[in-house]
């Protein structure tokens, strides 16, 4: 059972959130691959290093049906928070544990590949919820093959935010400020295909995003 300060902190966090969607100024590079990948009605799974979720949220809630999207979140004791959060943001999202083995945790995700066809959307950080930074895990190469989705990597800077001092460095812009968001070029997984070098290409993405978003905001 969720607890009430789990619900609390889950709803703080959303609240947080769609201020920055509604006052945060985004600047994006490379934003005609967003636009081409929402054209082509596929289904999309957004990608990120982990502790950029509210530095790219206000380019996910400006330029997406959030109707469409669907989450997962870790199945453990921040599963509470992390519903809330989603609840709050109009985010339909599901608890699965990418170190569950058990058939439970397969049906979890399977659940979320079917979800995603048919155009519609999913966040994921790669490396996520413990790290290590920057080393991407099994969970979005099975939701790219089952799903049959892009795969489009994202990284955002902010000059004007909080970073927590853990692993991530997780961001926390200031409302009101600017954001540079980039959008890199999808990639895909076929089913059967090498997820080595699926994995490789999406790590080069991501830090290449990273990248063209410091640079575009002067660092």
């Amino acid at each position: 059972m969720t607890s009430f300060f789990d619900k609390a902190a889950g709803l703080v966090l959303g609240l947080y959130a769609r201020l920055l969607g509604a006052s945060v100024r985004v600047q994006v590079i490379g934003g005609e691959h967003l636009d081409q990948a929402l054209a082509s009605g596929r289904s999309i799974v957004f990608a990120s290093w982990h502790g950029q979720t509210h530095l790219l949220y206000p380019l996910i809630h400006g330029r997406l049906d959030m109707s469409k999207m669907v989450m997962m979140v870790v199945g453990d004791a921040r599963a509470g928070v992390l519903q809330r959060f989603a609840k709050t943001v109009g985010i339909a999202a599901y608890p699965v544990a990418s170190e569950d083995q058990s058939m439970a945790g397969a049906r979890n995700f399977l659940r979320l590949a079917q979800l995603l066809r048919n155009g519609r959307y999913s966040f994921m950080t790669p490396d996520g919820p413990n790290g290590p930074a920057r080393v991407a895990k099994e969970g979005v190469a099975f939701l790219a093959e089952r799903a049959e989705a892009l795969v489009i990597a994202l990284g955002g800077y902010g000059r004007y935010c909080y970073r927590i001092r853990r692993w991530d460095r997780y961001a926390l812009p200031l409302p009101f400020s600017r954001v540079y968001a980039s959008v890199r070029p999808p990639i895909t997984l076929e089913r059967g295909g090498d997820r080595d070098l699926f994995f490789r290409a999406l790590s080069v993405e991501l830090d290449a995003a990273v990248e063209e978003a410091h640079r575009a905001g002067g660092e």
